[in-house]
């Protein structure tokens, strides 16, 4: 064997190797930007528990009336200003969780909402009320938030977990050697520590490495559970999708027998003519 051969093979290995530890920071990354996602989910929720105080607190006042008809409009503007806007922060967290997951998690999850129904804008308070309704009304609205406790409670243990074994076992191996807030040296702190610590702090960076890219595809598999459309939901379109394929080939096919119609007729008057 050359030495060409085994300098190949050495360079070789040395790519795989750094590869992994790219692969595996990546993905810890990614897993973080997911985990700031979460704490960013944590502010619609606070919102809407503050807008669902707002609202009991107005139905005692009002003597436990129902939430139906005109008592919507006496519940006051800003419960529903309140609700409104996080319903809207949540969709657009869940969106952007959809995306994400997509690009960095190989796991692809279609948009499960209903179109937004047509209608004249009669005022601003028929418009605000009638887009809340839709908002509320929507099964996939329910499941979005439903993520963002089930991403506040467990989802973020697959998200920033390969980052905190990682951040952890630098930090306790890295700091003690560099002396920081410690006047004895560097050395003698390394060996005060063991061997044993420090190959502890060792194994934690290789478990988060190896550990990152796995937890990133089962948290876009959790993510697709909770935000992929129910399978009634994908029935739904289909059937929308296919009305309107046939309302176009019907229009399409009138169109061309009108078509051929005039140049029949303008064909044969020409040569009556």
């Amino acid at each position: 064997m050359s030495g060409r051969t085994v300098a190949a093979r050495a360079s070789g290995r040395w790519r795989a190797a750094w590869s992994w530890v790219g692969d595996g920071l990546v993905a810890a990354a990614r897993g973080l930007v997911f985990f700031m996602l979460m704490l960013v989910g944590l502010a619609p929720l606070l919102a809407l528990t503050l807008a669902a105080y707002l609202a009991i607190r107005v139905l005692r006042t009002l003597g436990g009336a129902r939430l139906h008809g005109p008592l919507v409009t006496r519940l006051g503007l800003w419960p529903l200003l309140i609700i409104g806007s996080s319903v809207l922060g949540v969709r657009w967290l869940a969106g952007l969780t959809r995306q994400l997951a997509g690009r960095w998690c190989g796991t692809p999850i279609a948009a499960p909402y209903r179109p937004l129904p047509a209608g004249q804008h009669i005022s601003v308070w028929w418009w605000l009320r009638r887009r809340l309704e839709w908002l509320l009304s929507d099964p996939a609205t329910w499941r979005d938030l439903l993520w963002l406790a089930v991403d506040a409670c467990a989802g973020w243990v697959l998200a920033a977990g390969p980052a905190c074994l990682i951040l952890y076992g630098l930090a306790d191996a890295v700091v003690p050697a560099l002396g920081l807030g410690n006047a004895h040296s560097p050395l003698n702190i390394i060996l005060a520590k063991g061997s044993g610590a420090l190959l502890l702090d060792v194994a934690l960076v290789v478990a988060g490495l190896w550990a990152g890219p796995r937890l990133l595809t089962a948290y876009g598999g959790l993510a697709r559970t909770m935000l992929a459309p129910t399978r009634r939901a994908e029935l739904a379109v289909q059937v929308q999708h296919l009305a309107r394929t046939r309302s176009d080939f019907i229009d399409t096919g009138a169109a061309q027998i009108r078509q051929i119609e005039r140049d029949l007729h303008d064909g044969a008057q020409a040569r009556l003519v």
